[in-house]
């Protein structure tokens, strides 16, 4: 993201600051559902594009490595 895209939207988030909270809540609201709307285009896309190579063993214990359990893994994930 560019300086001038941050300073943008940073001016954007202000202006509606200014106009009261009700004006600044309208706006986070229809900010949120476009990100919302963002992430499940992106999810449908992801999920849809293998077809049927999509399985459900990768939610399983079955891609662990050899010498791990499974929980360690998931912490490992979160952590990075």
């Amino acid at each position: 993201m560019s300086l001038g895209a941050a300073l943008l939207g940073a001016l954007i988030i202000g202006l509606a600051g200014l106009y009261g909270a009700r004006a600044s809540a309208r706006l986070g609201a229809v900010l949120g559902a476009f990100e919302i709307a963002v992430f499940v285009v992106f999810a449908v896309l992801l999920i849809g594009k293998p077809g049927g190579h999509n399985t459900l063993s990768v939610f399983g214990a079955g891609h662990v490595g050899t010498g791990q359990r499974a929980l360690d893994g998931v912490v490992a994930g979160s952590v990075a």
